[in-house]
């Protein structure tokens, strides 16, 4: 992950399986899918935590490009 465009190809892949993520979700209604849903959770939980990550080094790379 040396340069901005590296980093900025991992935010978009990671947000775009998110956004997947999201939308799969909506569709576990039965308590036989708990665990699924529970899984789905937290990998989304884990994305969301690296997509603000990634965010955060987008931005200091573009002030620090100013």
């Amino acid at each position: 992950m040396s340069n901005k465009f590296e980093i900025l190809a991992e935010y978009k892949a990671a947000n775009r399986e998110l956004n997947e993520l999201e939308n799969r979700e909506h569709g576990y209604v039965t308590s036989t899918t708990q665990t699924i849903k529970n899984n789905v959770n937290e990998r989304a939980h884990n994305l969301s935590r690296k997509c603000d990550q990634l965010e955060m080094i987008l931005e200091a790379i573009a002030a620090s490009e100013d």
